[in-house]
């Protein structure tokens, strides 16, 4: 049995003209009802975009890149992504030293670590570490200070950095 098409709508003046003076006028309005067909090529690039930026995610391993130093687990040392920041921007850091240690930053404290600390405690992975905090002090010059704590609980300032807050 044969399916029976439903019955055309009346053809306003205006199609009644475009079907007389054209043959084909029939057949492209037929093509122009039909539903187009659906393309997968929009959904899957917006698949392929965000496999690409899952992939650089976790390539990255949610790490932030420290400023670059040669790893030494013999000799500590440390350095700072920048000597100017804006309050509450972040900044990175990197340390080397012994893989028994950890680093912890602290600000504008010398001779030893201060209750608040800027970042760390963090393990030398590897003799090395890497971090990033954001840098919530006034405006000014302020004294950046690396300090490796030992397994035997002693505690060694490495270097100290100067940072201006603008």
């Amino acid at each position: 049995m044969a399916r029976r098409r439903a019955p055309e709508p009346p053809l306003d003046p205006f199609e009644r003209a475009a079907r007389r003076s054209d043959p084909d006028y029939a057949q492209l309005a037929e093509a122009a009802e039909a539903t187009p067909p659906s393309s997968w090529r929009a959904p899957r690039l917006l698949l392929m975009f965000g496999l690409l930026v899952a992939v650089a995610a976790v390539a990255n391993g949610g790490r932030t890149p420290g400023p670059s130093l040669r790893p030494s687990c013999t000799t500590a040392a440390f350095a700072l992504g920048s000597d100017s920041v804006t309050r509450d921007a972040p900044m990175t850091w990197s340390a080397v030293g012994p893989e028994t240690g950890s680093v912890a930053l602290a600000l504008d404290s010398p001779v030893r670590p201060s209750v608040a600390l800027l970042d760390g405690p963090t393990p030398l992975t590897g003799c090395v570490a890497r971090g990033s905090f954001a840098f919530r002090a006034a405006r000014g010059k302020h004294q950046v200070t690396a300090y490796l704590l030992s397994a035997d609980g002693t505690t060694t300032a490495i270097a100290s950095k100067q940072v201006t807050v603008v």
